[in-house]
């Protein structure tokens, strides 16, 4: 496997997206006032931070020239927005798995 595989498995599986779940329940045990936020807080907390790992590995891709530059900026939007759906479902998977639970 060469760097570039290893980047494109990391986009196309969600992986980094996954962690940004338990990262957030560190972060959340570190600084007791997140963990107080309204859920739609650190719901969008824990979406901004996926996103932000998921698309960290295709603009490297790009950087790299290991993937063409987008043509115009619906290019970068589509692929941009299908990254973060990878990396937000994969964040959402983890947190309802790892959620506990509570009735």
């Amino acid at each position: 496997m060469n760097l570039s595989d290893f980047l494109m498995s990391l986009v196309t599986s969600g992986v980094l997206g996954g962690l940004a779940a338990p990262f957030l329940t560190w972060v959340e045990d570190k600084w007791t006032w997140l963990a107080q936020a309204e859920p739609w807080a650190r719901r969008l907390g824990a979406w901004i931070v996926a996103c932000s790992l998921g698309v960290l590995p295709y603009l490297w891709q790009v950087l790299m020239q290991y993937e063409p530059v987008p043509a115009d900026w619906r290019g970068w939007v589509e692929k941009l927005f299908a990254v973060a759906f990878v990396a937000i479902t994969a964040n959402q998977g983890i947190h309802i798995l790892t959620k506990p639970v509570t009735r």
